[in-house]
């Protein structure tokens, strides 16, 4: 990663699911999780700092994140939801500010929203 131009991509597809929050920074007092093929539990707080935050000045992150629970996975401070337009009420409230001004341009796509599980069609 050099920083401005420069595409970054994230995905995942597998198992997801939410763990109490420790930290009181989410609404419904849950974290979102991402369970890795060996069983490891990666939380929504984890995923924020090492991805959201390193982002350089100029550059995009698209993450595209296919699992259960995923709808603010990546802790971003705007939420935008098909139906019901933006939503500011659950992460904007607590991250609001929180991305560090310095931080690139991070869009995320979801399979389900935080109350969703997914399903095999």
């Amino acid at each position: 990663v050099h920083g401005a131009g420069d595409a970054l991509f994230f995905g995942f597809s597998g198992h997801g699911f939410q763990i109490r929050d420790t930290t009181g920074d989410e609404e419904d007092g849950l974290d979102e999780v991402l369970i890795t093929v060996d069983g490891k539990k990666i939380d929504d707080d984890l995923l924020f700092r090492t991805l959201v935050e390193r982002v350089p000045p100029g550059a995009l992150l698209t993450a595209i994140i296919d699992c259960c629970h995923s709808g603010t996975v990546l802790d971003l401070p705007y939420n935008y939801n098909s139906r019901t337009g933006y939503d500011l009420t659950k992460v904007g409230q607590v991250r609001r500010g929180s991305v560090p001004q310095r931080s690139g341009q991070v869009v995320m796509f979801s399979g389900c929203s935080d109350d969703q599980e997914a399903g095999d069609v």
